[in-house]
Protein backbone atom coordinates (compact mmCIF):
# COMPACT_ATOMS: atom_id res chain seq x y z
CA UNK A 1 0.00 0.00 0.00
CA UNK A 2 3.01 2.15 0.54
CA UNK A 3 4.55 1.46 -2.53
CA UNK A 4 1.34 2.59 -4.00
CA UNK A 5 1.23 5.59 -2.50
CA UNK A 6 4.42 6.84 -3.19
CA UNK A 7 4.17 5.86 -6.69
CA UNK A 8 0.94 8.32 -6.95
CA UNK A 9 2.13 11.06 -4.98
CA UNK A 10 5.58 10.84 -7.48
CA UNK A 11 2.73 10.60 -10.75
CA UNK A 12 1.08 13.80 -9.00
CA UNK A 13 4.51 15.36 -8.85
CA UNK A 14 5.22 14.26 -12.21
CA UNK A 15 2.13 16.27 -13.89
CA UNK A 16 2.01 19.12 -12.28
CA UNK A 17 6.11 19.49 -13.14
CA UNK A 18 5.68 18.22 -16.50
CA UNK A 19 6.45 22.31 -17.77
CA UNK A 20 9.33 22.75 -15.63
CA UNK A 21 11.21 19.22 -14.45
CA UNK A 22 13.77 21.14 -12.85
CA UNK A 23 11.82 21.60 -9.85
CA UNK A 24 12.44 17.45 -9.21
CA UNK A 25 15.85 17.55 -9.75
CA UNK A 26 17.43 14.65 -9.93
CA UNK A 27 14.20 12.73 -9.39
CA UNK A 28 12.88 13.75 -12.70
CA UNK A 29 16.54 12.48 -14.37
CA UNK A 30 15.60 9.25 -12.35
CA UNK A 31 12.20 8.56 -13.49
CA UNK A 32 12.63 9.66 -17.47
CA UNK A 33 15.69 7.02 -17.46
CA UNK A 34 12.99 4.24 -15.45
CA UNK A 35 10.21 5.22 -18.28
CA UNK A 36 12.40 4.96 -21.00
CA UNK A 37 13.90 1.02 -19.86
CA UNK A 38 10.25 0.37 -19.17
CA UNK A 39 9.46 1.20 -23.08
CA UNK A 40 12.27 -0.82 -24.30
CA UNK A 41 10.38 -3.88 -22.79
CA UNK A 42 8.39 -5.91 -25.43
CA UNK A 43 4.56 -6.12 -23.52
CA UNK A 44 5.16 -9.89 -23.56
CA UNK A 45 8.38 -9.02 -21.13
CA UNK A 46 6.85 -7.06 -18.89
CA UNK A 47 3.25 -9.05 -18.19
CA UNK A 48 5.82 -12.12 -17.27
CA UNK A 49 7.47 -10.25 -14.78
CA UNK A 50 4.51 -9.04 -14.08
CA UNK A 51 3.22 -12.69 -13.21
CA UNK A 52 6.21 -13.65 -11.85
CA UNK A 53 6.00 -11.33 -9.06
CA UNK A 54 2.55 -11.51 -8.44
CA UNK A 55 3.05 -15.20 -8.36
CA UNK A 56 5.75 -15.02 -5.90
CA UNK A 57 3.89 -12.38 -3.64
CA UNK A 58 0.74 -15.41 -3.43
CA UNK A 59 2.54 -17.78 -2.76
CA UNK A 60 3.98 -16.09 0.47
CA UNK A 61 0.97 -14.86 1.08
CA UNK A 62 -0.45 -18.48 0.78
CA UNK A 63 2.50 -19.76 3.09
CA UNK A 64 1.68 -16.79 5.83
CA UNK A 65 -1.84 -17.65 5.67
CA UNK A 66 -1.62 -21.61 6.09
CA UNK A 67 1.05 -20.93 9.02
CA UNK A 68 -1.64 -19.17 10.85
CA UNK A 69 -4.08 -21.54 9.89
CA UNK A 70 -1.73 -24.69 11.18
CA UNK A 71 -2.90 -26.56 14.43
CA UNK A 72 -0.38 -28.33 17.38
CA UNK A 73 -1.65 -31.93 16.19
CA UNK A 74 1.58 -33.45 16.89
CA UNK A 75 2.27 -31.66 20.27
CA UNK A 76 -0.94 -32.47 21.72
CA UNK A 77 -0.30 -36.10 19.93
CA UNK A 78 2.63 -36.21 22.73
CA UNK A 79 0.70 -34.12 25.79
CA UNK A 80 -1.95 -36.77 25.36
CA UNK A 81 0.28 -39.86 24.77
CA UNK A 82 2.68 -39.17 27.50
CA UNK A 83 0.09 -38.38 29.68
CA UNK A 84 1.70 -35.09 30.82
CA UNK A 85 -0.63 -33.18 32.92
CA UNK A 86 -2.45 -30.33 33.27
CA UNK A 87 -3.51 -27.33 33.26
CA UNK A 88 -1.50 -26.96 30.19
CA UNK A 89 -0.02 -23.12 29.39
CA UNK A 90 -0.98 -22.23 26.02
CA UNK A 91 -1.37 -19.31 23.27
CA UNK A 92 -4.88 -17.34 23.00
CA UNK A 93 -5.02 -18.79 19.17
CA UNK A 94 -4.19 -22.36 20.38
CA UNK A 95 -6.82 -22.97 23.19
CA UNK A 96 -9.57 -23.64 21.26
CA UNK A 97 -7.97 -26.54 19.59
CA UNK A 98 -7.11 -27.89 22.73
CA UNK A 99 -10.28 -27.84 24.61
CA UNK A 100 -11.72 -29.73 21.54
CA UNK A 101 -8.31 -32.49 21.64
CA UNK A 102 -8.70 -32.51 25.20
CA UNK A 103 -12.76 -33.18 25.13
CA UNK A 104 -14.67 -36.71 25.05
CA UNK A 105 -17.47 -37.15 23.06
CA UNK A 106 -19.94 -35.63 24.90
CA UNK A 107 -17.82 -32.37 24.65
CA UNK A 108 -16.84 -32.44 28.06
CA UNK A 109 -13.19 -31.10 28.45
CA UNK A 110 -11.03 -33.56 30.52
CA UNK A 111 -7.47 -31.21 30.60
CA UNK A 112 -7.82 -27.52 31.39
CA UNK A 113 -6.49 -24.66 29.27
CA UNK A 114 -5.15 -21.50 30.32
CA UNK A 115 -6.73 -19.31 28.19
CA UNK A 116 -8.57 -19.60 24.79
CA UNK A 117 -9.93 -17.99 21.86
CA UNK A 118 -13.31 -16.79 23.34
CA UNK A 119 -13.03 -12.93 24.26
CA UNK A 120 -15.79 -12.75 26.58
CA UNK A 121 -14.73 -15.80 28.93
CA UNK A 122 -11.27 -14.77 29.79
CA UNK A 123 -10.81 -12.67 32.45
CA UNK A 124 -9.01 -9.14 31.68
CA UNK A 125 -5.72 -10.30 34.63
CA UNK A 126 -5.73 -13.43 32.15
CA UNK A 127 -5.31 -11.74 29.12
CA UNK A 128 -3.22 -9.12 29.86
CA UNK A 129 -0.60 -11.53 31.45
CA UNK A 130 -0.89 -13.81 28.68
CA UNK A 131 0.29 -10.73 26.33
CA UNK A 132 3.27 -10.08 28.59
CA UNK A 133 4.24 -14.25 28.36
CA UNK A 134 3.69 -13.62 24.66
CA UNK A 135 6.46 -10.50 24.13
CA UNK A 136 8.56 -11.96 26.73
CA UNK A 137 8.44 -8.94 28.57
CA UNK A 138 9.85 -9.29 32.01
CA UNK A 139 6.58 -10.04 33.84
CA UNK A 140 5.88 -12.87 31.92
CA UNK A 141 5.75 -14.98 34.63
CA UNK A 142 2.57 -13.33 35.83
CA UNK A 143 0.67 -15.60 33.69
CA UNK A 144 2.54 -18.71 35.27
CA UNK A 145 1.21 -17.31 38.53
CA UNK A 146 -2.17 -17.10 37.67
CA UNK A 147 -1.89 -20.02 36.06
CA UNK A 148 -0.40 -22.51 37.82
CA UNK A 149 0.61 -24.81 34.90
CA UNK A 150 2.05 -28.53 34.63
CA UNK A 151 2.59 -28.01 31.15
CA UNK A 152 3.22 -25.42 28.69
CA UNK A 153 2.67 -25.77 24.98
CA UNK A 154 4.20 -23.04 22.73
CA UNK A 155 5.38 -21.88 19.55
CA UNK A 156 8.93 -22.13 18.75
CA UNK A 157 9.44 -18.68 17.40
CA UNK A 158 7.83 -17.23 20.84
CA UNK A 159 10.42 -15.10 23.00
CA UNK A 160 8.82 -17.46 26.08
CA UNK A 161 9.85 -20.35 24.51
CA UNK A 162 13.87 -19.66 24.95
CA UNK A 163 12.99 -18.28 28.23
CA UNK A 164 11.99 -21.74 29.07
CA UNK A 165 14.63 -23.28 27.50
CA UNK A 166 16.97 -21.61 30.27
CA UNK A 167 14.47 -21.69 33.03
CA UNK A 168 15.81 -24.33 35.61
CA UNK A 169 11.99 -24.76 36.94
CA UNK A 170 11.22 -25.69 33.14
CA UNK A 171 12.32 -29.24 31.10
CA UNK A 172 11.84 -29.25 27.18
CA UNK A 173 10.31 -32.87 26.44
CA UNK A 174 9.06 -32.06 22.90
CA UNK A 175 9.92 -29.75 20.11
CA UNK A 176 8.72 -30.45 16.53
CA UNK A 177 8.79 -28.28 13.30
CA UNK A 178 11.97 -25.67 12.72
CA UNK A 179 12.78 -22.88 15.29
CA UNK A 180 10.62 -20.66 13.03
CA UNK A 181 7.86 -22.52 12.95
CA UNK A 182 6.35 -25.10 15.41
CA UNK A 183 5.74 -26.23 19.01
CA UNK A 184 7.20 -26.97 21.89
CA UNK A 185 6.27 -28.96 25.17
CA UNK A 186 7.41 -28.06 28.43
CA UNK A 187 7.12 -29.84 31.78
CA UNK A 188 7.65 -28.51 35.47
CA UNK A 189 11.59 -30.50 36.28
CA UNK A 190 9.67 -31.53 40.20
CA UNK A 191 7.10 -33.67 37.46
CA UNK A 192 9.69 -35.61 35.39
CA UNK A 193 10.43 -38.39 37.79
CA UNK A 194 6.81 -39.40 37.81
CA UNK A 195 6.47 -38.74 34.25
CA UNK A 196 9.84 -40.57 32.76
CA UNK A 197 9.64 -37.91 30.01
CA UNK A 198 12.17 -38.73 27.68
CA UNK A 199 15.22 -35.84 27.27
CA UNK A 200 14.33 -34.43 30.54
CA UNK A 201 17.05 -35.10 33.27
CA UNK A 202 15.69 -36.67 36.43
Amino acid sequence: FALVAVCGGVAIAWREAELNRTQLGNLAEGIERLCRIFQKLPPQGLGFVLIAVLSVLAVDRWKTRSEILSFPDAAVDFLISANIPGPTLNLFGDGGYLMYRFSDREGKVDRLVSIDGRTNVNPPTVMRAHNQAVVGSLKWSEYFALVNPKSVLWRNEGPLTAILMESPEWCLAYQDGTPERGYSVFVEHKSVNSLKVKGCPS
